[in-house]
């Protein structure tokens, strides 16, 4: 796979669910995320429902919650997104964003803007050992990210976060 592909194809089923996000390169509003967890849920219309929360600073930051509609560009490979954020009405403008690499048992992965400007390592665990860290930071820089922006996520175990969309809270 070279530096700008996508991978060759997502299972969306496989996709679902809760993934921790362990590394990114920060938008504004993220500088400062802690316990950052994305939660994956596939619409019957082939679309994605997105939630992103996380709190800022510390485990009694604020909290942030970000909903998403994610439109898959090709629905056959389902490795090129267009994000549409909800906040708190939908956005007109449409965020591209690709998923470069997962695991074959979908327990990581690595999600991008095509041209790298942000990065999301993903996995389905909140803490992942040292060396599992270091060896996918190095399997995001073989593939086009730039490590030196990468920030490691805060996981705090036990912190509260704030509901996922829909739940009271």
């Amino acid at each position: 796979m070279n530096r700008t592909q996508s991978v060759p194809a997502i299972d969306l089923e496989r996709l679902a669910g809760k993934w921790y996000v362990i590394a990114h390169t920060p938008a504004r509003m993220e500088r400062l995320a802690c316990g950052a967890v994305v939660s994956l849920a596939p619409r019957d219309d082939a679309s994605l429902q997105i939630s992103y929360r996380f709190t800022l600073g510390t485990p009694d930051g604020p909290r942030k919650l970000v909903r998403a509609r994610g439109h898959a560009l090709d629905r056959t490979s389902l490795a090129e997104w267009r994000l549409q954020p909800f906040w708190p009405f939908a956005w007109p403008v449409k965020w591209p964003c690709e998923i470069k690499y997962v695991d074959p048992d979908y327990q990581s992965a690595v999600v991008a803007h095509p041209k790298w400007k942000h990065v999301w390592i993903l996995t389905r665990t909140p803490i992942v050992p040292e060396q599992a860290y270091l060896d996918l930071v190095g399997l995001a820089q073989s593939l086009g990210c730039d490590p030196s922006r990468l920030r490691r996520v805060p996981q705090m175990l036990g912190a509260p976060l704030p509901p996922a969309a829909g739940q009271p809270g």
